[in-house]
């Protein structure tokens, strides 16, 4: 992997006037966007799992209390029809 490093003189030491700023900096620049692009990735991919999930439970639950409910309409209409024959 590139690694943004200053270049150095023959003898080692850091030369400020052998660093070469525009295309370093565009390329340390482009790896940062990519891995904050990635971790972006995988925290948008993270959410969407939890939000898939969490829709799924709440589907669930959502049909449990419809079945209720028309367990309850069901109920309603036999006590009406108890009620209304003598």
């Amino acid at each position: 992997m590139f690694s943004c490093q200053p270049m150095f003189t023959n003898d080692g030491h850091a030369a400020i006037h052998a660093y070469q700023p525009g295309p370093l900096i565009s390329k340390c620049a482009s790896d940062a966007a990519a891995d904050l692009g990635s971790k972006e990735s995988k925290v948008t991919n993270d959410l969407v799992l939890e939000l898939q999930s969490v829709l799924a439970d709440k589907s669930n639950q959502l049909s449990g209390t419809e079945s209720k409910l028309q367990a309850l309409v069901e109920e309603v209409a036999m006590l009406r029809r108890d009620k209304e024959t003598p």
